[in-house]
Parts: C-alpha cells; structure tokens; sequence
C-alpha cells in the first residue's frame, strides 16, 4: 500500500509545456515576442546609439545609462526580449551600467565619513560618536582598498570600450580619511579640555579614566588612518602631536592619583 505523498504530473503534460515555451505558445513567450514586435524599431534605434557613444566623462555615462534604462524599462524582461536581436551590444552596455554604479557608489562611499554630510547622524556623547567614526570607517576601508587593488583591471575593462571612469576618486577616498582623523582627534581634545576645566575647579567627577581611554582610542584611530592615506597634513600632524600629549598628561595624573 505505500506509497508517495500525492499523484504525480503526466510527463505528457510537462513536456508540452517545455514544447509550449520553446514554441513561443506560453503566455511568457506571447508577451516576449510582443514586446520585440511593439518595441524593435526602438530597439534598433537604440542599439547603434550605444556602439557609438563615446563619452568624455562619467557624468554623461550617467545621464544616457539612466536614458537607457528608462526606455529599456518598458520591456516585460530586458534580457529575453534583447536576445532576438543579434546585433544587441550586450557588453557595451553592462560596462556602462557598471561604471555609472560604480562611480555612484563611490561618491555614497565618500559621503559615508564625512560628518557634514546629510547621511551622518551625531551622537550625543563623544564617545558614541567615537566609535560611530570607527565602525564607519571600518565600513569604508576595506571597500576603498577593493577598489585600490582592482584599479588596473577596472581601467583595461573601460579602456576597451572607451568608457572614462574617475580613477582619482580613489586618491580622494583615501585622502578623505585624515578628515575623518581630524574629527576624532578634535572630539577627543574636546574631551580633555573638558577634563581640565573640571580639575582647575577642583571637582571630583572628573571623568579621568574615561578620557584616558577616549584619547587613547583617538590616537589608536588616528594612526589607522595616517597608514591608510599614506600620510598626514601639517595640521593632522599637529593634532596628532596634541592627542599624544594629552595622553601623557593624563596617564601621569592618572598615576599620581594611584600612589
């Protein structure tokens, strides 16, 4: 008596549906050869427009894949309607696609450390926003190195279709995290100042442990940045030196208090 849990499909059955699809008699195929009916003539008016863009800078990439695509968008599947026309330039348009997303993605990367930036929410203690700088960071610098160490391939794969692609994005990028640095180190300054003022009034709530480590994590990230960008300016320099002191100073407080 056993058996299976429910009766199976005649194989009949499904193998005129495959027969159906291939045929084009399936509702799906009906609406693809429609579509290449109703939209070839735009199809094909577009196809050599592509072949001949030549842009000159990224911004124009931009603007005609958004055109592209929007024309593109009337089409109940891009990819099965554009597979009847042989002449379709596939890959032209993928590498356009994929520089304007790339160069989208670069500017949302760039804006994602800046404090000035609309996407930036400040916290409400200096050392939340610390460490929101540090995970932020954290985000960023690993997608900036991608981009570093695929540079070279990235520019032989545009170069083919002549494609320009801001490559000097990428030196911004990693210029952009000694701002980043100065945000820090000013914060965790702030910090300290605070911690003076509070000593100079001889109050005892002054949060001495807690600034140590403030400064402590503010050098630490201060540094990672430095390696990251290969350098600092004068004036991250002479924050950095502040930072540094400030930890001194604070560590022999702390160590006087102790004996």
């Amino acid at each position: 008596e056993g058996g299976g849990g429910g009766e199976t499909g005649d194989p009949k059955d499904a193998q005129k549906g495959v027969m159906d699809e291939l045929e084009g008699r399936s509702s799906y195929m009906k609406q693809v050869n429609a579509d290449r009916a109703t939209f070839g003539p735009m199809i094909q008016d577009l196809a050599p427009q592509i072949e001949a863009f030549r842009p000159q800078e990224t911004k124009q990439v931009e603007a005609f894949v958004a055109e592209v695509d929007r024309r593109l968008g009337r089409l109940s599947d891009e990819r099965m309607v554009l597979k009847g026309f042989a002449s379709w330039p596939e890959k032209k348009l993928e590498m356009l696609r994929e520089v304007a997303a790339r160069t989208a993605e670069l500017h949302k990367l760039r804006a994602s450390i800046d404090p000035e930036s609309d996407s930036w929410s400040g916290k409400n203690s200096i050392g939340e926003e610390l460490q929101q700088v540090i995970d932020k960071f954290d985000a960023y610098q690993p997608a900036v190195e991608w981009y570093l160490r695929s540079a070279d391939d990235l520019r032989r794969q545009y170069s083919q279709y002549q494609i320009p692609f801001e490559f000097s994005l990428l030196k911004d990028l990693t210029v952009a995290s000694v701002a980043l640095a100065k945000y820090a180190m000013t914060m965790v300054l702030t910090a300290y100042d605070r911690l003076k003022e509070l000593q100079e009034q001889g109050d005892p709530r002054a949060p001495k442990a807690q600034v140590e480590g403030l400064l402590q994590q503010g050098l630490k990230f201060s540094f990672r940045c430095h390696q990251f960008a290969g350098g600092f300016d004068d004036e991250a320099n002479g924050l950095f030196a502040r930072v540094h002191d400030a930890l001194s100073d604070v560590i022999a407080l702390n160590h006087q208090l102790d004996e």
